[in-house]
């Protein structure tokens, strides 16, 4: 996809293919020493393949219009949007990018957390006219290339992106809804449905017991090529306080 989330999706689109990186990143909370384990890529995290989860997660964050999405908000208030009424064992936390957003966020105990390190999907309505489903999955992978500093931390273990490389993950085709309003600025009249592939780093970490977890990754992206001028690099610094009910 060609930027990080906030490129994309809070100030529109400012490549020719537009696909959205979402960067979550540096704390400035106290840290937490709490830590959590993470589900490998090839396991089932509460009965569903991570595929699915990602899937899942795609549908959720795009489907809310931009004045009501977590993803714009800096403080968390709005952080539970949409997952109140959720009978699931999966909590999506919201992500960001450019700038920097501090949150602090407070969840049920018991769920596990989705988390998006670094990532980007492409539907056809992003897409430059004559594209073909078939070739969504590898537009959404084509800013990876570009990443070439990204990391987490959960409380007191930091994550580098040679450890998150095995958990990038390229998504088969799917369905996805776009509100009118939304948060990629796809102009369109009405809600409408589409096709769309995602890729990035997704990681999925074991059910939360009560507590406080302080969760940034870092992501940084040369929009200018291998030769990235100083001051060019994007650049996406998220936190997130995480307290456990």
């Amino acid at each position: 996809m060609s930027q990080s989330f906030q490129r994309k999706l809070l100030s529109p689109m400012l490549l020719t293919i537009p696909v959205l990186f979402t960067l979550m990143v540096t704390i400035t909370f106290a840290q937490s020493p709490n830590t959590l384990g993470i589900f490998p890529q090839n396991s089932k995290p509460f009965g569903l393949s991570y595929e699915d989860h990602i899937k899942n997660y795609w549908k959720f964050a795009v489907k809310f219009p931009n004045e009501n999405n977590p993803w714009t908000d800096k403080t968390g208030e709005m952080c539970r949007n949409g997952q109140e009424s959720i009978n699931s064992s999966i909590f999506y936390l919201p992500s960001g990018g450019g700038g920097n957003f501090e949150r602090v966020c407070k969840i049920p105990a018991g769920v596990g957390i989705f988390i998006p390190v670094l990532v980007g999907e492409m539907s056809l309505l992003e897409a430059k006219n004559g594209t073909k489903s078939e070739d969504l999955p590898l537009l959404a992978k084509a800013d990876q290339g570009n990443m070439h500093v990204f990391s987490l931390s959960i409380g007191d273990k930091k994550y580098d992106s040679e450890d998150l490389k095995k958990y990038g993950f390229l998504t088969n085709l799917f369905n996805l809804t776009f509100p009118k309003e939304n948060l990629f600025g796809v102009v369109i009249p009405s809600n409408k449905t589409t096709m769309a592939a995602a890729d990035g780093y997704y990681v999925i970490t074991e059910p939360l017991t009560k507590g406080t977890y302080i969760i940034n990754t870092y992501g940084e992206m040369c929009t200018q090529g291998d030769d990235c001028p100083a001051g060019d690099n994007f650049k996406g610094n998220v936190t997130t306080k995480v307290i456990a009910e």
